[in-house]
Protein backbone atom coordinates (compact mmCIF):
# COMPACT_ATOMS: atom_id res chain seq x y z
CA UNK A 1 0.00 0.00 0.00
CA UNK A 2 1.33 3.43 -0.93
CA UNK A 3 1.54 5.91 1.92
CA UNK A 4 -0.99 8.75 1.90
CA UNK A 5 -1.60 11.83 4.03
CA UNK A 6 -5.05 12.21 5.60
CA UNK A 7 -6.81 15.37 6.75
CA UNK A 8 -10.11 14.52 8.47
CA UNK A 9 -12.50 17.03 10.00
CA UNK A 10 -16.20 17.63 10.58
CA UNK A 11 -17.52 20.36 8.31
CA UNK A 12 -21.14 20.56 9.46
CA UNK A 13 -23.83 19.15 11.73
CA UNK A 14 -27.50 18.56 11.06
CA UNK A 15 -29.83 18.41 14.07
CA UNK A 16 -32.91 16.30 13.43
CA UNK A 17 -35.84 15.64 15.77
CA UNK A 18 -34.41 12.36 17.14
CA UNK A 19 -30.75 12.38 16.11
CA UNK A 20 -27.87 14.51 14.88
CA UNK A 21 -25.68 13.79 11.85
CA UNK A 22 -22.08 14.94 11.50
CA UNK A 23 -20.70 15.49 8.00
CA UNK A 24 -17.10 14.28 7.80
CA UNK A 25 -14.74 15.58 5.14
CA UNK A 26 -11.65 13.49 4.37
CA UNK A 27 -8.90 14.90 2.17
CA UNK A 28 -6.39 12.33 0.95
CA UNK A 29 -3.07 13.34 -0.63
CA UNK A 30 -1.17 10.47 -2.28
CA UNK A 31 2.55 10.17 -3.00
CA UNK A 32 2.15 12.06 -6.30
CA UNK A 33 0.34 14.93 -4.56
CA UNK A 34 -2.99 13.95 -6.08
CA UNK A 35 -5.86 15.13 -3.88
CA UNK A 36 -9.08 13.16 -3.36
CA UNK A 37 -11.94 14.36 -1.17
CA UNK A 38 -14.70 12.31 0.51
CA UNK A 39 -17.86 13.48 2.27
CA UNK A 40 -20.01 11.21 4.42
CA UNK A 41 -22.65 11.63 7.15
CA UNK A 42 -22.32 9.71 10.44
CA UNK A 43 -24.36 9.56 13.66
CA UNK A 44 -23.27 9.36 17.29
CA UNK A 45 -23.85 5.58 17.40
CA UNK A 46 -21.54 5.07 14.40
CA UNK A 47 -18.79 7.11 16.05
CA UNK A 48 -19.26 5.02 19.20
CA UNK A 49 -18.91 1.76 17.27
CA UNK A 50 -15.78 3.07 15.51
CA UNK A 51 -14.27 4.07 18.87
CA UNK A 52 -14.90 0.63 20.41
CA UNK A 53 -13.49 -1.08 17.32
CA UNK A 54 -10.23 0.85 16.93
CA UNK A 55 -9.23 0.40 20.57
CA UNK A 56 -9.41 -3.33 19.86
CA UNK A 57 -7.28 -3.03 16.73
CA UNK A 58 -4.74 -0.94 18.66
CA UNK A 59 -4.88 -1.31 22.48
CA UNK A 60 -2.48 1.62 22.98
CA UNK A 61 -5.14 4.01 21.65
CA UNK A 62 -7.13 3.54 24.88
CA UNK A 63 -4.83 5.98 26.67
CA UNK A 64 -4.32 8.32 23.70
CA UNK A 65 -7.79 8.99 22.33
CA UNK A 66 -9.90 11.68 24.00
CA UNK A 67 -12.65 10.43 26.28
CA UNK A 68 -15.68 9.43 24.26
CA UNK A 69 -18.68 11.72 24.95
CA UNK A 70 -21.43 10.07 26.97
CA UNK A 71 -25.02 9.78 25.84
CA UNK A 72 -27.08 12.77 26.93
CA UNK A 73 -30.85 13.06 27.33
CA UNK A 74 -30.54 16.61 25.92
CA UNK A 75 -28.53 15.38 22.92
CA UNK A 76 -30.15 17.82 20.48
CA UNK A 77 -29.08 20.95 22.36
CA UNK A 78 -26.55 23.07 20.51
CA UNK A 79 -24.08 22.95 23.42
CA UNK A 80 -24.07 19.14 23.52
CA UNK A 81 -23.76 18.88 19.74
CA UNK A 82 -20.86 21.33 19.68
CA UNK A 83 -19.06 19.43 22.46
CA UNK A 84 -19.50 16.16 20.59
CA UNK A 85 -18.27 17.73 17.36
CA UNK A 86 -15.07 18.91 19.06
CA UNK A 87 -14.48 15.47 20.65
CA UNK A 88 -15.07 13.69 17.35
CA UNK A 89 -12.76 16.12 15.53
CA UNK A 90 -9.98 15.39 18.04
CA UNK A 91 -10.58 11.65 17.81
CA UNK A 92 -10.33 11.65 14.00
CA UNK A 93 -7.17 13.78 14.11
CA UNK A 94 -5.49 11.20 16.37
CA UNK A 95 -6.62 8.22 14.27
CA UNK A 96 -5.39 9.82 11.04
CA UNK A 97 -1.81 9.43 12.32
CA UNK A 98 -2.03 5.61 12.49
CA UNK A 99 -1.42 3.95 9.12
CA UNK A 100 -2.65 0.55 10.32
CA UNK A 101 -5.98 2.06 11.39
CA UNK A 102 -6.39 4.19 8.26
CA UNK A 103 -5.78 1.19 5.98
CA UNK A 104 -8.31 -1.04 7.78
CA UNK A 105 -11.68 -1.87 6.24
CA UNK A 106 -13.34 -0.51 9.38
CA UNK A 107 -11.99 3.01 8.87
CA UNK A 108 -12.32 2.97 5.07
CA UNK A 109 -16.03 2.15 5.33
CA UNK A 110 -16.58 4.67 8.13
CA UNK A 111 -15.00 7.49 6.08
CA UNK A 112 -16.89 6.44 2.96
CA UNK A 113 -13.74 5.52 1.05
CA UNK A 114 -15.35 2.11 0.51
CA UNK A 115 -19.08 2.48 0.17
CA UNK A 116 -21.42 5.40 0.61
CA UNK A 117 -19.37 8.59 0.22
CA UNK A 118 -19.60 11.08 -2.67
CA UNK A 119 -16.25 9.83 -4.03
CA UNK A 120 -15.19 6.21 -4.03
CA UNK A 121 -12.12 5.89 -6.26
CA UNK A 122 -8.78 5.94 -4.46
CA UNK A 123 -6.10 3.92 -6.20
CA UNK A 124 -3.40 4.24 -3.56
CA UNK A 125 -5.66 3.26 -0.67
CA UNK A 126 -5.93 -0.43 -1.54
CA UNK A 127 -5.49 -2.51 1.59
CA UNK A 128 -2.54 -4.84 1.86
CA UNK A 129 -2.93 -8.61 1.62
CA UNK A 130 -4.40 -9.93 4.83
CA UNK A 131 -4.56 -13.37 6.36
CA UNK A 132 -7.87 -15.23 6.60
CA UNK A 133 -7.93 -14.48 10.32
CA UNK A 134 -7.50 -10.73 9.71
CA UNK A 135 -10.26 -10.75 7.08
CA UNK A 136 -12.62 -12.69 9.35
CA UNK A 137 -11.77 -10.34 12.23
CA UNK A 138 -12.61 -7.24 10.18
CA UNK A 139 -15.83 -8.83 8.92
CA UNK A 140 -16.78 -9.60 12.52
CA UNK A 141 -16.01 -6.06 13.66
CA UNK A 142 -18.20 -4.67 10.86
CA UNK A 143 -21.29 -6.65 11.93
CA UNK A 144 -24.45 -4.66 12.52
CA UNK A 145 -25.32 -3.23 15.91
CA UNK A 146 -28.43 -3.58 18.01
CA UNK A 147 -30.76 -1.66 15.73
CA UNK A 148 -31.06 -4.49 13.15
CA UNK A 149 -31.22 -7.41 15.59
CA UNK A 150 -34.54 -6.97 17.39
CA UNK A 151 -38.08 -8.32 17.11
CA UNK A 152 -40.09 -6.72 14.32
CA UNK A 153 -43.51 -5.88 15.72
CA UNK A 154 -45.11 -4.69 18.94
CA UNK A 155 -42.53 -5.96 21.46
CA UNK A 156 -44.46 -4.86 24.56
CA UNK A 157 -47.68 -6.61 23.46
CA UNK A 158 -45.82 -9.81 22.54
CA UNK A 159 -43.92 -9.75 25.83
CA UNK A 160 -47.17 -9.43 27.76
CA UNK A 161 -48.62 -12.39 25.84
CA UNK A 162 -45.55 -14.51 26.70
CA UNK A 163 -45.78 -13.63 30.38
CA UNK A 164 -49.45 -14.59 30.43
CA UNK A 165 -48.37 -17.92 28.88
CA UNK A 166 -45.97 -18.39 31.82
CA UNK A 167 -42.80 -17.95 29.73
CA UNK A 168 -39.95 -17.05 32.09
CA UNK A 169 -38.85 -13.80 30.44
CA UNK A 170 -36.55 -12.73 33.27
CA UNK A 171 -34.48 -15.91 33.02
CA UNK A 172 -33.38 -15.14 29.46
CA UNK A 173 -32.48 -11.59 30.43
CA UNK A 174 -30.48 -12.91 33.40
CA UNK A 175 -28.56 -15.21 31.07
CA UNK A 176 -27.78 -12.31 28.72
CA UNK A 177 -26.41 -10.41 31.71
CA UNK A 178 -24.36 -13.45 32.73
CA UNK A 179 -22.88 -13.84 29.23
CA UNK A 180 -21.81 -10.19 29.11
CA UNK A 181 -20.46 -10.30 32.67
CA UNK A 182 -18.56 -13.50 31.90
CA UNK A 183 -16.94 -11.90 28.84
CA UNK A 184 -15.97 -8.83 30.89
CA UNK A 185 -14.28 -11.06 33.47
CA UNK A 186 -12.58 -13.19 30.82
CA UNK A 187 -11.08 -10.14 29.11
CA UNK A 188 -9.90 -8.90 32.51
CA UNK A 189 -8.28 -12.26 33.27
CA UNK A 190 -6.62 -12.32 29.85
CA UNK A 191 -5.33 -8.79 30.51
CA UNK A 192 -3.92 -9.95 33.85
CA UNK A 193 -2.24 -12.91 32.16
CA UNK A 194 -0.75 -10.77 29.41
CA UNK A 195 0.29 -7.64 31.31
CA UNK A 196 1.19 -9.13 34.73
CA UNK A 197 2.77 -12.43 33.71
CA UNK A 198 3.59 -12.63 29.99
CA UNK A 199 5.06 -9.19 29.28
CA UNK A 200 7.25 -8.97 32.42
CA UNK A 201 8.87 -12.32 31.54
CA UNK A 202 9.35 -11.49 27.85
CA UNK A 203 10.76 -8.03 28.66
CA UNK A 204 13.07 -9.27 31.45
CA UNK A 205 16.26 -9.95 29.49
CA UNK A 206 18.50 -9.83 32.59
CA UNK A 207 16.32 -12.11 34.78
CA UNK A 208 16.39 -9.47 37.51
CA UNK A 209 12.63 -9.36 38.09
CA UNK A 210 11.16 -12.71 37.09
CA UNK A 211 14.05 -15.14 37.56
CA UNK A 212 13.83 -16.62 34.05
CA UNK A 213 14.85 -15.50 30.57
CA UNK A 214 12.51 -14.70 27.66
CA UNK A 215 13.66 -17.94 26.03
CA UNK A 216 12.53 -19.86 29.10
CA UNK A 217 9.36 -17.80 28.99
CA UNK A 218 8.52 -19.32 25.62
CA UNK A 219 8.39 -22.69 27.37
CA UNK A 220 5.80 -21.60 29.96
CA UNK A 221 3.46 -19.50 27.80
CA UNK A 222 1.41 -21.10 25.01
CA UNK A 223 1.43 -19.11 21.73
CA UNK A 224 -1.20 -16.55 20.71
CA UNK A 225 -1.96 -15.10 24.17
CA UNK A 226 -2.07 -11.51 22.89
CA UNK A 227 -4.12 -12.44 19.81
CA UNK A 228 -6.67 -14.30 21.94
CA UNK A 229 -6.85 -11.30 24.28
CA UNK A 230 -7.47 -8.91 21.34
CA UNK A 231 -10.09 -11.22 19.84
CA UNK A 232 -12.09 -11.27 23.06
CA UNK A 233 -11.81 -7.51 23.43
CA UNK A 234 -13.57 -7.42 20.04
CA UNK A 235 -16.20 -9.96 21.15
CA UNK A 236 -16.84 -7.97 24.32
CA UNK A 237 -17.17 -4.77 22.30
CA UNK A 238 -19.67 -6.43 19.95
CA UNK A 239 -21.77 -7.86 22.81
CA UNK A 240 -21.75 -4.52 24.58
CA UNK A 241 -22.77 -2.64 21.44
CA UNK A 242 -25.52 -5.17 20.76
CA UNK A 243 -27.35 -5.09 24.07
CA UNK A 244 -25.25 -3.36 26.75
CA UNK A 245 -27.18 -0.04 26.56
CA UNK A 246 -30.51 -1.87 26.96
CA UNK A 247 -29.19 -3.57 30.11
CA UNK A 248 -28.37 -0.18 31.60
CA UNK A 249 -31.83 1.10 30.67
CA UNK A 250 -33.44 -2.16 31.89
CA UNK A 251 -35.41 -2.27 28.65
CA UNK A 252 -37.10 -5.63 29.23
CA UNK A 253 -38.95 -6.02 25.93
CA UNK A 254 -35.97 -5.12 23.72
CA UNK A 255 -33.64 -7.35 25.74
CA UNK A 256 -35.90 -10.37 25.56
CA UNK A 257 -36.23 -10.22 21.76
CA UNK A 258 -32.56 -9.32 21.17
CA UNK A 259 -30.67 -11.77 18.94
CA UNK A 260 -27.13 -12.77 19.87
CA UNK A 261 -26.76 -16.16 18.17
CA UNK A 262 -25.34 -14.54 15.02
CA UNK A 263 -22.47 -13.03 17.03
CA UNK A 264 -21.35 -16.46 18.22
CA UNK A 265 -21.76 -18.01 14.76
CA UNK A 266 -19.52 -15.29 13.34
CA UNK A 267 -16.71 -15.83 15.85
CA UNK A 268 -16.34 -19.54 15.00
CA UNK A 269 -13.83 -18.96 12.13
CA UNK A 270 -11.78 -16.68 14.41
CA UNK A 271 -11.34 -19.33 17.08
CA UNK A 272 -8.71 -21.11 14.97
CA UNK A 273 -6.13 -19.03 16.85
CA UNK A 274 -6.84 -21.23 19.89
CA UNK A 275 -5.25 -24.31 18.28
CA UNK A 276 -1.54 -23.44 18.87
CA UNK A 277 -2.39 -22.42 22.44
CA UNK A 278 -4.30 -25.60 23.25
CA UNK A 279 -1.71 -27.83 21.57
CA UNK A 280 1.08 -26.46 23.76
CA UNK A 281 -0.87 -26.00 26.98
CA UNK A 282 0.11 -29.28 28.73
CA UNK A 283 3.82 -28.84 27.97
CA UNK A 284 3.71 -25.27 29.30
CA UNK A 285 2.08 -26.35 32.57
CA UNK A 286 4.79 -29.01 32.96
CA UNK A 287 7.50 -26.39 32.35
CA UNK A 288 5.96 -24.08 34.96
CA UNK A 289 6.05 -26.88 37.56
CA UNK A 290 9.65 -27.70 36.70
CA UNK A 291 10.82 -24.07 36.90
CA UNK A 292 8.99 -23.50 40.19
CA UNK A 293 10.76 -26.50 41.70
CA UNK A 294 14.22 -25.62 40.37
CA UNK A 295 14.35 -21.79 40.09
CA UNK A 296 13.58 -20.20 43.46
CA UNK A 297 13.50 -16.54 42.21
CA UNK A 298 10.89 -17.53 39.61
CA UNK A 299 8.73 -19.22 42.23
CA UNK A 300 9.01 -16.14 44.47
CA UNK A 301 8.07 -13.83 41.59
CA UNK A 302 4.97 -15.91 40.79
CA UNK A 303 3.87 -15.75 44.44
CA UNK A 304 4.35 -11.96 44.45
CA UNK A 305 2.51 -11.46 41.16
CA UNK A 306 -0.42 -13.58 42.32
CA UNK A 307 -1.25 -10.84 44.85
CA UNK A 308 -1.61 -8.35 41.98
CA UNK A 309 -4.14 -10.52 40.13
CA UNK A 310 -6.74 -11.02 42.88
CA UNK A 311 -5.27 -14.35 43.93
CA UNK A 312 -5.23 -15.93 40.46
CA UNK A 313 -1.88 -17.57 39.80
CA UNK A 314 -0.48 -18.19 36.34
CA UNK A 315 -1.89 -21.73 36.00
CA UNK A 316 -5.40 -20.61 37.03
CA UNK A 317 -5.35 -17.94 34.30
CA UNK A 318 -3.89 -20.23 31.64
CA UNK A 319 -6.60 -22.88 32.07
CA UNK A 320 -9.37 -20.31 31.55
CA UNK A 321 -8.45 -20.20 27.86
CA UNK A 322 -8.88 -23.99 27.63
CA UNK A 323 -12.36 -23.73 29.17
CA UNK A 324 -13.67 -20.77 27.15
CA UNK A 325 -15.20 -22.36 24.04
CA UNK A 326 -17.01 -25.14 25.98
CA UNK A 327 -18.40 -22.43 28.25
CA UNK A 328 -19.84 -20.53 25.27
CA UNK A 329 -21.67 -23.69 24.20
CA UNK A 330 -23.13 -24.15 27.70
CA UNK A 331 -24.33 -20.53 27.75
CA UNK A 332 -26.09 -20.89 24.40
CA UNK A 333 -27.64 -24.25 25.31
CA UNK A 334 -29.06 -22.66 28.47
CA UNK A 335 -30.50 -19.80 26.41
CA UNK A 336 -32.34 -22.25 24.17
CA UNK A 337 -33.78 -24.03 27.23
CA UNK A 338 -35.34 -20.84 28.61
CA UNK A 339 -36.48 -19.41 25.27
CA UNK A 340 -39.98 -19.64 23.91
CA UNK A 341 -39.72 -22.21 21.03
CA UNK A 342 -40.82 -19.53 18.56
CA UNK A 343 -38.26 -16.97 19.75
CA UNK A 344 -36.55 -15.15 16.90
CA UNK A 345 -33.09 -16.14 18.19
CA UNK A 346 -33.63 -19.91 18.53
CA UNK A 347 -32.42 -20.91 15.05
CA UNK A 348 -29.44 -18.55 15.31
CA UNK A 349 -28.50 -20.08 18.65
CA UNK A 350 -28.73 -23.63 17.27
CA UNK A 351 -26.53 -22.63 14.35
CA UNK A 352 -24.03 -21.02 16.73
CA UNK A 353 -23.89 -24.14 18.91
CA UNK A 354 -23.31 -26.28 15.82
CA UNK A 355 -20.52 -23.98 14.58
CA UNK A 356 -18.81 -23.82 17.97
CA UNK A 357 -19.11 -27.60 18.47
CA UNK A 358 -17.48 -28.25 15.09
CA UNK A 359 -14.69 -25.84 16.02
CA UNK A 360 -14.20 -27.45 19.44
CA UNK A 361 -14.12 -30.98 17.98
CA UNK A 362 -11.64 -29.84 15.35
CA UNK A 363 -9.49 -28.29 18.07
CA UNK A 364 -9.56 -31.53 20.07
CA UNK A 365 -8.43 -33.52 17.04
CA UNK A 366 -5.65 -31.03 16.28
CA UNK A 367 -4.50 -31.18 19.90
CA UNK A 368 -4.54 -34.99 19.88
CA UNK A 369 -2.47 -35.11 16.69
CA UNK A 370 -0.02 -32.57 18.08
CA UNK A 371 0.40 -34.50 21.32
CA UNK A 372 0.89 -37.78 19.43
CA UNK A 373 3.49 -36.16 17.16
CA UNK A 374 5.42 -34.83 20.16
CA UNK A 375 5.30 -38.27 21.76
CA UNK A 376 6.56 -39.83 18.53
CA UNK A 377 9.50 -37.41 18.51
CA UNK A 378 10.33 -38.35 22.12
CA UNK A 379 10.25 -42.04 21.22
CA UNK A 380 12.56 -41.38 18.28
CA UNK A 381 15.04 -39.64 20.60
CA UNK A 382 14.75 -42.35 23.25
CA UNK A 383 15.47 -45.25 20.88
CA UNK A 384 17.52 -43.36 18.27
CA UNK A 385 15.07 -44.36 15.53
CA UNK A 386 13.96 -42.62 12.35
CA UNK A 387 10.25 -42.42 13.14
CA UNK A 388 9.41 -39.05 11.61
CA UNK A 389 8.26 -40.13 8.14
CA UNK A 390 6.01 -37.64 6.37
CA UNK A 391 3.02 -40.05 6.33
CA UNK A 392 3.56 -41.79 9.68
CA UNK A 393 1.19 -41.08 12.56
CA UNK A 394 1.10 -42.35 16.14
CA UNK A 395 -2.50 -43.42 16.71
CA UNK A 396 -2.63 -44.69 20.30
CA UNK A 397 -0.75 -46.53 23.04
CA UNK A 398 -1.64 -49.34 25.47
CA UNK A 399 -0.10 -51.82 27.91
CA UNK A 400 0.13 -55.37 26.50
CA UNK A 401 1.48 -58.69 27.75
CA UNK A 402 3.23 -61.25 25.57
CA UNK A 403 4.12 -64.84 26.46
CA UNK A 404 6.02 -67.65 24.82
CA UNK A 405 4.78 -70.30 27.27
CA UNK A 406 1.65 -71.40 29.03
CA UNK A 407 2.24 -69.72 32.40
CA UNK A 408 1.62 -66.14 33.45
CA UNK A 409 5.10 -65.96 34.92
CA UNK A 410 6.50 -66.36 31.40
CA UNK A 411 4.67 -63.26 30.12
CA UNK A 412 6.44 -59.95 29.46
CA UNK A 413 4.90 -56.52 29.93
CA UNK A 414 5.26 -54.00 27.09
CA UNK A 415 3.99 -50.56 26.28
CA UNK A 416 2.64 -50.85 22.75
CA UNK A 417 2.64 -47.82 20.46
CA UNK A 418 0.32 -48.25 17.48
CA UNK A 419 1.31 -46.32 14.34
CA UNK A 420 -0.55 -46.32 11.04
CA UNK A 421 2.18 -48.55 9.54
CA UNK A 422 3.70 -50.47 12.48
CA UNK A 423 3.60 -51.33 16.20
CA UNK A 424 6.49 -50.47 18.56
CA UNK A 425 6.77 -52.60 21.74
CA UNK A 426 8.78 -51.06 24.57
CA UNK A 427 9.86 -53.30 27.47
CA UNK A 428 10.49 -50.56 30.03
CA UNK A 429 11.81 -53.03 32.60
CA UNK A 430 14.74 -53.89 30.31
CA UNK A 431 16.45 -50.69 29.32
CA UNK A 432 19.34 -52.49 27.62
CA UNK A 433 17.16 -54.16 25.00
CA UNK A 434 15.97 -52.24 21.93
CA UNK A 435 12.21 -52.10 21.33
CA UNK A 436 10.49 -54.71 19.22
CA UNK A 437 8.92 -53.43 16.03
CA UNK A 438 6.12 -55.09 14.08
CA UNK A 439 6.22 -53.64 10.59
CA UNK A 440 2.98 -53.73 8.58
CA UNK A 441 3.56 -55.20 5.12
CA UNK A 442 0.33 -55.14 3.14
CA UNK A 443 -2.02 -57.20 5.34
CA UNK A 444 0.70 -59.32 7.00
CA UNK A 445 2.92 -58.70 10.01
CA UNK A 446 6.52 -59.78 10.41
CA UNK A 447 8.91 -59.47 13.38
CA UNK A 448 11.98 -57.42 12.82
Amino acid sequence: MQKCAFDIFIVSTQIESTFTTFTIKTVVVDKDDNVTTFLVDRRYSEFEELYNTVIVLNVALRSILPQFPRKNPFKNSERVVEERRNRFDNMMAVLSQYESIMSSSVMRIFLGIDGDSQQTDVGDLQTSNKSDFEKNMEQFLLMGGSQDRVFEGDQDAELLRLKEANVNVSERISLLKEILSSEVNYVKFMSDLYFNYYKPVMDDKDQNATGITPEQGKMIFPPMINDIHNLHCAILSKLHMRYGPFLREENESTLYFMQIGDIFSSIAPLLSIYVPYLRNYDDCISAIREYRNTIQPFDAWLAKTKKQTNGFDITALLIMVVQRIPRYIIFLQNLIKVNDPDHIDVEQLKDAISCLSIVMNGHNEQIRKGQMYNKMCRLADKFNLELDKHDRQLLTEAVVWTTSGTFIKDSVKYTAYLFNDMILLDNESSTSKPPKIVQFVWCFCSWR
